[in-house]
C-alpha cells in the first residue's frame, strides 16, 4: 500500500485529526496493515492484549459472551474508530471481549510497546487517549446496565437517540441516523430478538417518534410530553429477552 494512502488512513482516526504532519509520520513509520475477511476474529477472550487496533475499512463488532455462552454485541464500531484498549492498561493483559469484522475489513495495528512509548513522547495525546479510556469503560458500563435494567422499547429507542447523536444528518423533520443497520444487528446491540425489534420499530413509528427512509430511520423532533412517555415503564410493553 502506498505511503500517501496510509497517512491517509491515520487521517481520519478520530483521535489523531489533530496531530502535525512530523506527528502522522512518525505513527505511520510504527503501524502494520491488516486485512481481515468477514466475520473473521480479531481477537477473542484469553488472546494477548499486545497491540491497538485502528479500524480504516469496515465494520467491526466488539462483543461479550454471557454466562450462559450467548454473545452480547457491546458496540459496532465505524471507520476512525480505536479498540483493543486493554493494552494499554497493563503489560501481558489478557482481552475479555470478543472483536471480529462484520465486513471486508482493514485494520492499522500498532505494537502496545511502540504507542506506549508514543505517548510518553506526546503529552498532550497521552491526555487524550486517556479520556478516550476512560470514555470507553464507561460506554461499556453503561451497555451493561443498559441490558440488565432496562425495558426493551427503552433500551431501542435510546440507542436510536444516541446513534442519532454519533452519525447525525439534519433533515426537515428531525435527524436522520446515516448509517445502515440491520434490525438483526440493532437486536444484537439491545439483545433483543430480530422479531421482537421489528414490533418495537413499529411501535416507536405509531407513536411518532420515529420514521423509516429506505434501510434508514429518523429520529423525529417529537415533543417533550411524547418521549417522555415512551421512557415510563408504565407506557412501556414487557418483553422477553432472547
Amino acid at each position: 500500500m502506498q505511503t500517501q494512502s496510509k497517512l491517509w488512513y491515520l487521517s481520519q482516526i478520530d483521535l489523531f485529526k489533530a496531530m502535525s504532519p512530523v506527528e502522522m509520520k512518525q505513527m505511520e513509520s510504527m503501524t502494520e496493515m491488516q486485512e481481515v475477511p468477514k466475520w473473521n476474529p480479531i481477537y477473542l477472550p484469553g488472546d494477548k492484549a499486545d497491540a491497538i487496533f485502528l479500524l480504516k475499512r469496515g465494520r467491526v463488532r466488539i462483543s461479550r459472551l454471557s454466562e450462559q455462552g450467548k454473545q452480547i454485541t457491546l458496540s459496532i464500531l465505524e471507520p476512525g474508530s480505536i479498540f483493543g484498549e486493554l493494552a494499554l492498561i497493563e503489560a501481558n493483559t489478557q482481552h475479555d471481549n470478543i472483536a471480529e469484522a462484520v465486513e471486508e475489513t482493514l485494520l492499522c495495528l500498532i505494537e502496545r510497546q511502540d504507542f506506549e512509548n508514543f505517548l510518553k513522547q506526546h503529552a498532550e495525546m497521552s491526555l487524550k487517549v486517556t479520556k478516550w479510556m476512560g470514555l470507553r469503560l464507561r460506554q461499556i458500563e453503561n451497555r451493561v446496565e443498559d441490558l440488565v435494567f432496562k425495558s426493551a422499547e427503552v433500551r431501542l429507542y435510546e440507542l436510536l437517540q444516541r446513534l442519532s447523536q454519533d452519525y447525525p444528518k439534519p433533515v426537515e423533520d428531525g435527524v436522520l441516523i446515516n448509517i445502515t443497520l440491520t434490525q438483526q444487528e440493532l437486536g444484537e446491540l439491545t439483545n433483543l430478538a430480530r422479531p421482537t425489534v421489528t414490533d418495537l420499530l413499529q411501535r416507536l413509528i405509531d407513536k411518532g417518534l420515529i420514521r423509516k427512509q429506505k434501510r434508514k430511520i429518523v429520529l423525529l423532533q417529537a415533543d417533550t410530553l411524547k418521549i417522555s412517555q415512551a421512557a415510563q415503564p408504565g407506557k412501556l410493553i414487557s418483553v422477553n429477552n432472547s
